[in-house]
């Protein structure tokens, strides 16, 4: 990732442009996983189509699963449909840290308006997300909650 020069940061600090500030924060403190992470949510929050395609590079950068999972549902939100499975198997193989983080993920998008076509978009995500329940029990029933607002 190319580091930027403290103009252009600031530029992009006092721009009312939410996208650029992410954009910043993203390349600003790539040494922060957690960071990255709540930077790539806060893209999809705030950001526009216009972002996918330098998502996506980030997406090829990133080591840290748990910055992927957020950079997967940033691009779900922004459009980028087929991401949505993308998310869904990092679940599948997830340890019970990233189960968490995926399945937050998860929740967030559902309650978001307008709802997201998660069921349309992912086939197998009751799948996943019961073959998750009984993997890790201490998700409660968050799983079951997430199954029934993709259906709503």
């Amino acid at each position: 990732m190319d580091k930027l020069t403290t103009e252009t940061l600031l530029n992009y600090c006092d721009s009312d442009d939410y996208a650029l500030q992410t954009e910043a924060l993203i390349q600003l403190v790539d040494e922060d996983k957690a960071v990255r992470g709540y930077a790539a949510n806060s893209s999809g929050l705030l950001g526009t189509p216009q972002l996918l395609p330098k998502l996506a590079e980030y997406l090829k950068l990133e080591l840290p699963l748990s910055v992927k999972a957020e950079l997967l549902g940033a691009r779900y939100w922004l459009g980028a449909k087929e991401d949505i499975e993308k998310l869904l198997s990092l679940l599948d193989s997830a340890d019970e840290h990233l189960a968490t983080i995926v399945l937050n993920i998860l929740t967030d998008l559902t309650e978001r308006e307008p709802s997201p076509t998660l069921v349309k978009d992912a086939p197998d995500l009751e799948t996943v997300l019961r073959a998750i329940a009984r993997r890790f029990p201490f998700t409660g029933n968050q799983p079951e909650k997430i199954i029934a607002l993709a259906h709503r």
